[in-house]
């Protein structure tokens, strides 16, 4: 079985040594990206487009070989063919028809006929007669030039025959790591997963750079997101992540630093920790999930303040991107479901942030914290590829209480800012508040045999801390759950219980 590649349009345009250099990493892309379904596969390099030939064993196995072709950068569209030896009219149209003749019934369908060499009749001819066969055989068919359901592309040389039955979208862009390197700052969110998932498509090899700020459930979540991006659309590439513990730091900027500059301060530090890890990883370009105005940090006289620390060119996919659109992409690459309902742990470092910071207090918030404190969280960050890190906390159950046990702990995980009661804890004594970059740390303290119910607003953070606490083993008899208030219409007073159990 035969595939046609066809590149993305603007590989062929390049310059010879640019298009061949493009060309031959997008030929080690598909051949890491496939090797364990089909080891022999040969590629073929033409001008255009690239030829794949699957043995046996990658035939059997096309289902799994198109939907990964459809996820590898460089690939306008995936087009499966069809090939045979030509021995006259009559049996050509009967070989189309016995291969399409299904797909075209109640269709409307294209002709295109190409042909090199000597035979007894025209291309003209061959596209008359197949064209009324179809609509002889296949009941509903109709031709539609302009806007057909099928296209039918038959190329004819000499006495050799390729069909060309169907189309499969590509992802396009330039291939993997044709590009060159680059740091994406993740933090598990929408904006951070989209903007690696479009440095990816435009050719970059993105390693990842964490900084955490929520603790060890803060990592694991941020650990699945990652390696999924990487294992849908890079593992072609060995890609790097880096986790730099970041609590610390967060604890210092609250005590120290203005509320309203926090947010500037906190990423001036990420870039110079950036800095950093890029000589290490030698990236090029940082990326980042920003758009333009979409929070405070976020304005045109804050990323000036920002980029005033980044040593590196800074490359923002998303700049003009609306939160909408961000979230429908999510969607369509298959992310949406890991990073929906994630915490904005950056949003929790002040009220009221300046949208127009100035320079002045920046600096001056800056020179009130530790000086050695940023090469204290590099000195303990961890860098593993990408395929090693495991998640700790993937499948534990968590179960779900909408009522507050007698005896339960109740353990208010959200941060300080905006904080009001929690809803159904009126008269319930054994109640703590620990915000959630420090739940980790104080988990130590819980008495043995002690339920333990986690809260927050969304119950995202707590589901996550929760599991990562059952995962762990270490506390005998420590039950780790979460609270989340059944919201029941008013007059109901009806005795609530467990929810659910979730993994």
């Amino acid at each position: 079985m035969k595939v046609r590649l066809t590149l993305f349009a603007e590989i062929p345009i390049k310059s010879r040594p640019v298009r061949i250099q493009m060309q031959r990493r997008l030929m080690r892309n598909v051949r890491a990206t496939l090797k364990d379904l089909d080891p022999e596969l040969r590629l073929t390099d033409c001008w255009d487009c690239l030829e794949l030939t699957l043995s046996e064993q990658g035939q059997e196995h096309w289902a799994l070989v198109r939907e990964r072709l459809a996820r590898v950068a460089g690939i306008a569209d995936i087009r499966p063919l069809e090939t045979t030896e030509l021995a006259d009219l009559e049996a050509l149209i009967d070989w189309v028809l016995s291969l399409q003749g299904s797909r075209l019934a109640h269709r409307r369908f294209a002709l295109q006929v190409r042909r090199r060499g000597k035979h007894d009749w025209d291309s003209v001819t061959l596209k008359r007669r197949l064209g009324q066969a179809i609509l002889k055989a296949c009941p509903g068919s109709r031709v539609d030039l302009s806007n057909p359901e099928v296209s039918l592309n038959l190329v004819i040389r000499e006495q050799r025959v390729e069909l060309e039955g169907g189309r499969i979208p590509g992802l396009g862009g330039y291939p993997t790591a044709s590009i060159g390197s680059a740091l994406v700052l993740i933090s598990g969110g929408y904006d951070s997963a989209v903007a690696a998932y479009e440095g990816m498509r435009r050719g970059l090899r993105c390693h990842f750079l964490f900084f955490n700020l929520g603790g060890p459930a803060h990592e694991t979540a941020v650990q699945h997101v990652a390696h999924q991006l990487w294992l849908q659309y890079g593992s072609a590439c060995k890609v790097r992540f880096v986790s730099v513990p970041f609590g610390e730091f967060v604890a210092a900027l609250k005590h120290q630093v203005h509320p309203r500059n926090r947010g500037v301060v906190l990423k001036r530090a990420m870039f110079e920790v950036a800095d950093l890890a890029s000589r290490r990883l030698r990236s090029k370009v940082l990326v980042t999930g920003e758009s333009i105005c979409q929070v405070a940090s976020q304005t045109l006289e804050n990323l000036q303040l920002i980029d005033q620390q980044a040593a590196q060119p800074v490359i923002r996919p998303l700049a003009t991107w609306s939160k909408e659109e961000i979230i429908v992409r999510a969607r369509q690459i298959g992310i949406a479901g890991l990073v929906e309902g994630a915490p904005e742990y950056c949003g929790d470092l002040g009220e009221k942030p300046a949208a127009k910071a100035r320079e002045g207090r920046v600096v001056y918030g800056e020179s009130r914290l530790p000086e050695d404190i940023l090469q204290r969280a590099w000195a303990s960050a961890s860098i593993r590829h990408i395929n090693e890190i495991v998640s700790a906390g993937a499948g534990v159950a968590v179960p779900e209480w909408s009522y507050l046990p007698k005896d339960a702990l109740l353990v208010d995980i959200r941060p300080d800012i905006g904080r009001g009661p929690v809803p159904g804890s009126a008269g319930h004594k054994n109640c703590q508040w620990v915000p959630h970059y420090q739940v980790a740390e104080v988990q130590g303290e819980w008495p043995e045999n002690q339920q333990v119910l986690l809260y927050c607003d969304q119950g995202a953070m707590s589901r996550r801390q929760a599991a990562y606490l059952n995962s762990m083993g270490e506390r005998k008899g420590l039950a780790v759950g979460v609270y989340v208030p059944e919201r029941r219409p008013p007059g109901d007073a009806s005795e609530p219980g467990v929810q659910s159990s979730r993994k």
